[in-house]
């Protein structure tokens, strides 16, 4: 088995982090989880359970304290937007670290000029609001000097079954196929264990070419 891991995890309870936390666990590694509602997570092995706000940097310092990586699925629903917040906080989290840990945050396609087509349909479905808060979230990751970071923005959700791949875009990824959640997941589990897409920028992830 690789090294094992211990992850500091954002979003636990949502669709992509549910499927992360599982992915995780299965490979060996530590996982401690920040919620809202401590309730909607059943302690296991490797598994602790920590509640608090994403949104407050001192909820997330205790939560990332000893983490190698932390993985952010936080996202917004209806009339909630925290995405902006919750970035300004694990950044400040981690900066206050003596070795800041990797951080991995999902954004969304048409954030930081990505794709003016993407961003027109999230305003529309989204509103104004939800898209701002995506939008400057990722600015302030992108513009981080301190902590190494993994940026990935998909390109739509889908709840197909997963495929276990998917195509990953430095630019140009607007058309892309729109990808399972599954598969995000993966690319993030994959992000935790690797380096490859370690750097300024981010990335535009799309669903795999090949896939039905």
């Amino acid at each position: 088995m690789s090294k094992q891991l211990k992850i500091a995890l954002l979003g636990a309870t949502g669709a992509v982090g549910g499927i992360y936390l599982k992915r995780a666990l299965a490979a060996g590694h530590q996982v401690v989880a920040l919620v809202r509602d401590s309730s909607k997570l059943e302690q296991c092995e490797g598994l602790t359970v920590m509640k608090g706000d994403t949104t407050q940097s001192s909820d997330v310092a205790a939560v990332i304290a000893n983490a190698d990586v932390v993985v952010s699925c936080v996202g917004n629903s209806k009339d909630v937007h925290i995405m902006e917040s919750t970035a300004r906080s694990v950044l400040e989290a981690a900066r206050a670290r003596q070795t800041p840990p990797k951080t991995i945050f999902i954004s969304s396609l048409g954030c930081s000029g990505t794709s003016w087509p993407i961003k027109m349909v999230s305003i529309l479905m989204g509103g104004k609001k939800t898209f701002r808060d995506y939008n400057q979230a990722d600015i302030l990751i992108s513009s981080e000097a301190e902590v190494p970071y993994v940026l990935v923005r998909p390109t739509g959700f889908t709840d197909k079954p997963g495929t276990g791949k998917y195509t990953v875009f430095r630019s140009g990824g607007t058309f892309a196929k729109l990808i399972p959640r599954a598969d995000v997941a993966q690319f993030l589990f994959d992000a935790t264990t690797t380096n490859t897409w370690d750097g300024p920028g981010g990335v535009q992830l799309g669903g795999y070419k090949d896939a039905k």
